[in-house]
């Protein structure tokens, strides 16, 4: 065999000089290609570089504030896992555990200072104490609750009344510790007190991993048509664009586990997850932001009534919320039921909506449009309730496979809402939490191969395979201060 025959030659093309050359023959020459009408990449499902990168650490801010890092206090700490000390309500109220007394045989209690029990769920009471019903009727403790099977059972005689009906001493009923009143010389001291110490709140860090490797000569190999390598930028170099992904993936996880990862501890203290290798280590799964909110409500069809009543269950109840600002983040699909729920409520016979004003309808003829939608409300007492686009609810992991909305095609996910209390004792409410000295390490092990840009440029190798590795490894937890001023509205089809 001759040299030139071991060649991969492409042999040479011949036409029959009996036909007319064609545009065919042209076609078919091995040096003919489709011209390209750009070099420009067609993202055939719209720009996916920038839709869900909302809680990561460098946009957590923009997402939920509206504004910048600045916002967002970030926490390194020592351990995995993190605590915070939080305080519940100083003065709480008893509700009725259960009662001796059969409201259709005894329908009364307490006549002529006849002594009576009443049973509740928690040693919050004091002897000596007036206590109240939902009805009013105050009914005084004569003695210190005793701890049995039913509950905590106190001795009571009627104070405002002849009698008390046995319904006010059945299971669910809710009574109130008002004041003591005793006699001018001869009273006997009152109950000592009940007593509310701190507790605390306890969370996880995350530790992501995420790994790239590439071989021989990849990374000098080009293409002939440009690909996104980051924001506004581009590159014919398809590692670049690779590097890219590795980073768009990685924010994207970093965010999806601090919305909607689920505390994996239990309360024994055991972790059931763990690595799939001889060291049988656990791993932790921090609560996310969905998990901290411990209101949740579901929806159909938000309307401004009940705007209002999410606002007022959840913020009257505290005075030092008064006049809050409210956070309202949710998809594409929150911000048209909340639109929706606005107009609805101007166009009710409640409300006269001006439509001819120009910052509604603007144009004349028949070139006419519709101008704005609706983002904020404002209720009495000065509460305000601004909503924030997260795209997450759009474009996120959990929203690629959501169902669909019967009727605008949209992720359910989509219609999620959160309400966020931004503020609480004069401090940011959420925070940003790592691990002191590892929120991200990166690791480069280098083969025998050419190294993209940005890499470490050295003759020193780890392995003599033509294959380089690049590594990643990152903690990352969100925690919710004080939680009971948030609220988690599902939406349910209808």
């Amino acid at each position: 065999m001759s040299y030139i025959d071991k060649l991969k030659i492409i042999p040479e093309s011949h036409i029959n000089t009996s036909k007319s050359l064609s545009v065919n023959d042209f076609y078919n020459t091995p040096y003919m290609k489709p011209d390209m009408l750009t070099t420009s990449l067609t993202h055939l499902y719209g720009q996916q570089m920038s839709q869900a990168l909302m809680l990561h650490q460098m946009t957590i801010g923009k997402a939920i504030y509206g504004k910048d890092l600045s916002s967002i206090r970030k926490i390194a700490v020592n351990t995995m896992e993190y605590k915070w000390p939080i305080m519940g309500r100083i003065f709480r109220n008893g509700i009725c555990s259960f009662s001796v007394y059969n409201p259709a045989t005894t329908p009364n209690v307490g006549l002529g200072q006849e002594k009576f029990y009443i049973y509740v769920d928690v040693n919050v009471f004091d002897k000596h104490y007036t206590i109240e019903s939902p009805n009013e009727y105050q009914v005084r403790l004569i003695s210190d609750g005793v701890l049995d099977q039913h509950g905590w059972r106190y001795e009571a005689v009627c104070q405002n009344s002849a009698s008390i009906p046995t319904t006010e001493l059945q299971g669910g009923v809710e009574w109130a510790q008002m004041f003591s009143v005793n006699s001018e010389e001869d009273s006997d001291e009152t109950g000592h007190g009940y007593r509310v110490l701190p507790g605390e709140a306890t969370n996880q860090i995350n530790l992501l991993r995420a790994s790239r490797s590439y071989k021989g000569n990849v990374a000098n190999k080009k293409l002939f048509i440009d690909v996104p390598v980051s924001e506004g930028k581009s590159s014919k170099y398809w590692i670049e664009q690779d590097k890219f992904f590795f980073d768009l993936f990685w924010m994207k996880a970093k965010e999806t586990v601090m919305m909607y990862g689920e505390y994996n501890k239990t309360r024994s203290g055991s972790i059931a997850l763990t690595e799939n290798n001889a060291s049988n280590a656990i791993i932790r799964v921090g609560a996310g932001l969905l998990e901290q909110i411990p209101n949740t409500m579901n929806y159909t069809r938000l309307t401004y009534d009940l705007l209002r009543t999410i606002v007022m269950d959840i913020y009257f109840s505290n005075p030092l919320t008064a006049a809050q600002s409210v956070t309202l983040m949710t998809g594409q699909g929150g911000m048209e039921e909340f639109d929706r729920a606005m107009k609805d409520y101007l166009n009710s016979s409640a409300v006269a909506w001006n439509t001819t004003n120009d910052k509604v309808v603007q144009g004349q003829g028949k070139e006419m449009s519709v101008n704005g939608y609706f983002t904020k409300v404002y209720f009495i007492g000065g509460y305000q309730v601004q909503v924030v686009h997260n795209k997450m609810f759009d474009y996120g992991f959990r929203a690629s496979k959501s169902e669909k909305h019967p009727v605008t095609n949209l992720p359910l996910e989509s219609y999620r809402m959160i309400f966020l209390n931004n503020s609480i004792d004069n401090s940011i409410n959420i925070q940003y939490v790592c691990e002191e000295g590892r929120e991200v390490i990166e690791g480069f092990m280098p083969g025998m191969t050419a190294h993209p840009a940005g890499m470490p440029s050295s003759n020193i190798v780890v392995t003599p395979r033509m294959e380089s590795s690049f590594h990643r490894a990152g903690t990352c937890g969100i925690a919710l201060l004080n939680p009971c001023y948030s609220l988690h509205l599902k939406y349910l089809v209808a």
